[in-house]
């Protein structure tokens, strides 16, 4: 049964003819019908399994964008902080040996009393000395982070990849609503030849204006549709194998950057 009817919606003719009712395809307007119902309920089916599947992984990647996003603030947050670190150090050991340079040298002092004098210029002296060297210290560890800067460009380049995962969905919403723009058009073509062809009808079309003309549009807009509907399949066909990997591997990139940083 079903074999006739595919083979009556799209290959009952030789290639290069028209596909053409006549009364006695009218007659068969009950099997018609039930193929009819049978593909509105198919694409009904596609376009609820395809919402809900969408909304789930558009949820998912913005959730990936989020963690990727926050762990690139991170690591950008704490590189600041150090350089800053750096750069106090380095700013208070400057002042320390200014102050230490001001010391009681010009003030006439005993010898017992120049000595306990001396004391606080030599720590301050002796704090410089130790605030620099934290600060290269810090400079260098910076400087020799290439882990974290690998880190780095893997996760700009995850970001890159969940955006273009974003609009490859987007492309794909947009072709399933050309898909029900389309199916909606041949719904209408289809319910607008039904009273025509029902074996009840008190009068039969004359010439090609309803006999002719009806059967083309369907045949056209059904393939149409199917080719639309192949080119969606294909979209979604790749955006379900390629976001689930795409995740797992953001998931996976978002902690590794806490043990450099804590190494930092």
């Amino acid at each position: 049964f079903w074999l006739k009817v595919l083979n009556f919606f799209f290959h009952g003719l030789p290639l290069g003819h028209r596909c053409v009712m006549d009364d006695s395809e009218c007659a068969r307007m009950p099997e018609w019908a039930e193929a009819l119902g049978w593909l509105k309920r198919c694409e009904v089916h596609r376009r609820t399994t395809f919402c809900d599947w969408v909304e789930c992984a558009r949820k998912q990647l913005t959730m990936q964008q989020h963690r990727a996003a926050s762990a690139l603030k991170l690591v950008t947050l704490v590189q600041s902080q150090v350089r800053v670190q750096a750069e106090c150090q380095e700013e208070v050991a400057c002042r320390l040996k200014k102050l230490a340079a001001h010391g009681p040298d010009r003030v006439d002092l005993t010898k017992e009393d120049h000595a306990d004098a001396d004391y606080l210029p030599k720590m301050q002296q002796f704090c410089a000395g130790q605030l620099q060297v934290g600060a290269k210290a810090c400079g260098a560890t910076l400087a020799k982070q290439g882990a974290l800067a690998r880190w780095e460009s893997s996760n700009k380049a995850l970001a890159n990849e969940l955006a273009a995962a974003q609009e490859a969905l987007r492309v794909a919403e947009e072709k399933q609503k050309h898909c029900g723009i389309l199916w909606a058009r041949h719904e209408a073509l289809c319910s607008a030849r039904l009273p025509v062809a029902t074996p009840a009808a008190t009068k039969k079309p004359q010439g090609k204006s309803a006999s002719s003309a009806c059967p083309v549009d369907l045949w056209k807009s059904e393939a149409k549709y199917r080719r639309a509907v192949a080119e969606f399949d294909r979209k979604v066909d790749s955006c379900r194998r390629t976001i689930p990997d795409l995740c797992l591997r953001s998931s996976d990139n978002a902690t590794s950057h806490r043990p450099l940083l804590r190494q930092l």
